[in-house]
């Protein structure tokens, strides 16, 4: 079981399935497959279990990294924030008169 509560918001705990019995899935045609999850996303917390797993992406090419990477970038305004913004430069020059 995994708590991936801090990358994707939810609170329910996740559980894992095997990379190998996904693939047996998969190649079974099951139609039970698309609720297997044999993928842990970073800043994940496992809270029982074993097992071994191997790194895909770090750094910005990972989940998180793209999401961070993501905040970073500057977003024009909105027109709701346009004219908020001229509302409030309206509001200092009378306040200033």
């Amino acid at each position: 079981m995994a708590d991936e509560s801090s990358a994707t918001g939810e609170s329910d705990q996740m559980k894992k399935t095997a990379a190998d019995e996904v693939m047996a899935r998969i190649e079974a045609n099951d139609p039970g497959v698309h609720k297997s999850d044999c993928f842990i996303i970073s800043g994940s917390k496992i809270l029982e279990g074993i097992g071994t797993f191997m790194v895909t992406n770090v750094g910005v090419h990972s989940s998180f990294g793209k999401t961070m990477m993501a905040l970073r970038e500057e977003t024009e305004a909105t027109p709701l924030q346009m004219k908020l913004n001229n509302l409030a430069e309206a509001i200092a020059k009378l306040g200033g008169a």
